[in-house]
């Protein structure tokens, strides 16, 4: 183990280091970077999306993904969360996509601290089935 006596890597040690030269290898950034685009993408990708056009005589178009995904996050989940916040913005009218849009675009990056953006970030990720 590291900090023993002969000063050198334990057995787990050199594995791990092993296995982070691979994952971290230079030839393959580029793969990765496009992996995680591409799941990113999948996640988010109707944030960016261009609204269904309307059809003259036609119903009136759905809502866009991103849409929906706003008016979901504020009166399903808000509405649990904090009824207090969700009756306020209910009664001066707040959309949504006001203020969710650029918060879904930008992935919180400019709302918050890099360092918490991460945190937020992996949580979001890891719970994108609910």
């Amino acid at each position: 183990p590291p900090g023993h006596a002969g000063g050198g890597l334990g057995e787990a040690d050199a594995a791990d280091a092993k296995l982070l030269s691979q994952l971290l290898h230079p030839r393959k950034v580029e793969a990765d970077a496009f992996g995680l685009f591409d799941r990113l993408m999948r996640l988010v990708g109707d944030a960016f999306a261009p609204p269904t056009p309307p059809v003259k005589g036609g119903p009136p178009p759905k809502p866009s993904g991103v849409v929906l995904r706003c008016n979901r996050v504020q009166n399903d989940l808000l509405r649990i969360k904090d009824d207090k916040l969700y009756q306020h913005l209910e009664s001066i009218s707040v959309e949504p996509q006001l203020y969710m849009m650029k918060w879904i675009r930008l992935l919180l990056g400019r709302e918050f601290h890099p360092d918490d953006v991460v945190v937020l970030w992996d949580a979001l990720f890891s719970d994108h089935h609910q």
